[in-house]
């Protein structure tokens, strides 16, 4: 192939590339938001939500715990619908 060929190629094929490009999007986040506002998470929502407005008072304490609860809730609902969304 000449070189102003492959050059061709080249241009069709960057082209074709920037065309195909399509926004994707991650279900997992969709999924998580969901599951942190279920009615059933709230207590444990709440509860990071008050440890966090001590700490930004003054308090002299972490909110690792109420986080991490929340978070381990949070990733149990999710785990149990994201399979289904995957292809």
């Amino acid at each position: 192939m000449s070189a102003i060929a492959e050059k061709a190629v080249k241009i069709v094929h960057c082209e074709e590339e920037e065309a195909e490009e399509v926004e994707i999007s991650d279900p997992k986040e969709q999924i998580a938001e969901e599951c942190r506002e279920l009615p059933s998470n709230a207590p444990l929502r709440e509860a990071l939500e008050a440890c966090t407005a001590r700490v930004e008072a003054g308090a002299e304490e972490t909110c690792v715990e109420e986080f991490f609860k929340l978070q381990k809730a949070v990733d149990q609902c999710t785990a149990a619908s994201l399979f289904t969304k995957l292809k």
